[in-house]
């Protein structure tokens, strides 16, 4: 019985070793999308007009135009279009109509106004942020990292749309 008891701990020291020295490490998605977005400001040159977002949350922002007039407040009605790519790649996810814009309130255009099948309504803040820093006729660049666009896991920040 000694012998039993003596293998069944010793089988259960090697196994426990073996499964905890080949855990691996991975980077955390927040780690790996900062990474990406430093390397592609660096390597556009865009490091000296890019803003980082006020909160930190990981986005950021560079004024293309700056337009005329006064600055948007959250209560103004605005008209803009969206084009969505990837950083890697520069595939076109969503790019808004060539005959028309969508247009809200500025204060609510964190969330898009996507019609299609699905329920959900992807949040943004990016947007709402990137316009109050422009005037009437303005252009920014928004550069986002996935896991504020589509969260930690991949499902998108949503509100539930009754469409």
């Amino acid at each position: 019985m000694k012998n039993f008891t003596k293998l069944s701990l010793f089988t259960f020291l090697l196994a426990t070793i073996l499964f905890t020295s080949c855990k691996k490490e991975y980077d955390s998605v927040e780690t790996v999308d900062d990474a990406a977005i430093s390397a592609y400001i660096q390597k556009n040159n865009l490091t000296a007009s890019m803003i980082q977002d006020p909160d930190k949350t990981g986005f950021y922002y560079q004024v293309l135009t700056a337009g005329t007039g006064d600055l948007f407040k959250n209560s103004d009605s605005v008209l803009y279009s969206v084009s969505i790519k990837s950083l890697s790649s520069g595939t076109p996810y969503l790019t808004t109509s060539v005959n028309g814009n969508w247009g809200n309130r500025v204060g609510y255009t964190n969330v898009l106004p996507v019609t299609s099948q699905t329920t959900a309504i992807p949040q943004i803040p990016a947007i709402r942020t990137a316009i109050n820093a422009l005037k009437p006729g303005g252009s920014a660049r928004i550069i986002l990292p996935s896991y504020l666009a589509f969260g930690k896991n991949g499902s998108i920040h949503t509100e539930t749309c009754w469409c």
